[in-house]
């Protein structure tokens, strides 16, 4: 019997309950970190837990408002979203100054306060309180690290409280100690996370190897649970031959991830076939330093007609844009290839559409793309056979064929339905 199903039995409970810790859950777009966590929290309900949700609080109360109605169970606020005075966290202005200050402490301080300074400052007793409000009280945490560690230091730090389990998620390294320049301060708090966690769940079978190797872990405690289709695959529907032909890019451009490549791909494939400028788009939804670059680009190639920023759009709107395409672009630099595969690799493969991984050849997103039958792989570097793809894709779409082939057994592994089961085998006494 798990420790989750001795808590049920001793406090007679007809369901038990999850909290995931996120603090910055919503604000991270809707192919990605957000649709991840209605993933799981929608996998465990299947398995009949009851869900909450402890974050940080937003800026706007408007958009906060909308996001919690949206979330599949209780969400729980915090009054702070960092390690900032309260009379500093009211916008981003302050914030941003309030950093300057950190600075001044030393590069390995201001990493520190920026990756879990949230949850350093987090009044555990008033969200006990926020819990015994709503009658909920959690019988496993969950924290997840997006990148930086307050996820995880948060969910540890309930858990010493509740005397309960935590399982400790990374969807992506943390910045400090696999990402980026390494802190000691960061490494050191990482170590420590990883041994007082239950278990470690991480989305790539490479990073679950690195973590085993570098912190001498326990195999099985690590677990890899991939994101999943957004629905079952579907071969291409008669949408995808309306016209003008639309090549679709939604996610973040930032931290090196670049459509340059793309862009000087389609002003080559334009070169030698003068007719694709006149009826494809370039569709770029998303957020980022990265997209006034490629507004630039397209002006100085002479395609800024053929380019359409979206900015930071809606999910209702992500969903009917990236139905509309013909191609699906999916971008990931040699640096963050090696332990990270984008959640929206798995949301694309559901629309059965083709998809060109710009992209290391040899990585474990370039693989899933090559055995599930979609995939057009190409290096940063590769901007002819970028064009010679666009040409094929192209001249497939006109003459309203497929390009793609779909491996449907090889793309069952990621299905909705096998969620809950795999689920449960991460679950306190299930191993």
């Amino acid at each position: 019997m798990s420790i989750i199903q001795n808590e049920i039995k001793k406090c007679s409970k007809e369901s038990y309950s999850v909290l995931f810790v996120l603090p910055e859950a919503f604000q991270l777009g809707w192919m990605g970190a957000t649709r991840r966590l209605f993933q799981f929290a929608k996998g465990f309900h299947e398995l009949g837990f009851n869900i909450g949700l402890l974050t940080g609080k937003m800026v706007d109360p408007e958009t906060q408002s909308k996001f919690d109605r949206q979330f599949p169970g209780l969400v729980f606020r915090t009054e702070h979203t960092g390690a900032y005075p309260r009379a500093m966290d009211v916008s981003a202005i302050p914030r941003r100054a309030w950093r300057g200050i950190w600075k001044l402490h030393g590069e390995e301080y201001y990493d520190a306060q920026l990756s879990y300074g949230w949850a350093s400052a987090l009044n555990v007793d008033r969200i006990i309180r926020q819990f015994d409000c709503e009658g909920f009280r959690p019988d496993l945490l969950w924290g997840i690290c997006g990148g930086y560690l307050d996820g995880g230091v948060a969910a540890d730090k309930l858990a010493n409280r509740l005397n309960l389990p935590w399982i400790f998620e990374l969807r992506d390294p943390p910045r400090g100690c696999g990402l980026g320049k390494d802190r000691a301060a960061i490494c050191a708090e990482f170590r420590r996370l990883l041994e007082s966690s239950f278990r470690i769940v991480v989305t790539t079978r490479s990073y679950q190897e690195h973590l085993i190797e570098r912190f001498s872990l326990n195999s099985q405690n690590v677990d890899v649970i991939y994101s999943l289709l957004e629905e079952e695959t579907q071969d291409l529907g008669d949408f995808a031959w309306s016209s003008p032909w639309h090549i679709v890019y939604v996610g973040s451009l930032n931290e090196g991830r670049s459509l340059d490549p793309l862009l000087n791909g389609f002003c080559a494939s334009i070169d030698r076939q003068p007719h694709l400028r006149d009826n494809s788009i370039i569709d770029i939804a998303g957020s980022g330093p990265g997209l006034v670059e490629m507004e630039t680009l397209a002006k100085n190639i002479g395609i800024d007609n053929n380019l359409c920023i979206h900015g930071y759009i809606p999910r209702d709107k992500v969903n009917a844009l990236v139905k509309s395409a013909g191609i699906l672009i999916v971008a990931q630099t040699k640096r963050t290839s090696r332990f990270q595969i984008p959640g929206k690799l798995f949301e694309y493969m559901s629309f059965g559409k083709p998809i060109i991984g710009i992209m290391p050849t040899e990585c474990e997103a370039a693989n899933i793309l090559r055995h599930s039958g979609l995939g057009f792989i190409h290096s940063e570097a590769d901007i002819g056979g970028i064009a010679d793809t666009l040409i094929r894709l192209h001249t497939d779409w006109t003459a309203r064929r497929s390009s793609v082939k779909i491996d449907h057994n090889y793309i069952s592994q990621f299905s909705p339905s096998s969620f809950p089961d795999r689920l449960r085998s991460v679950l306190p006494g299930e191993k």
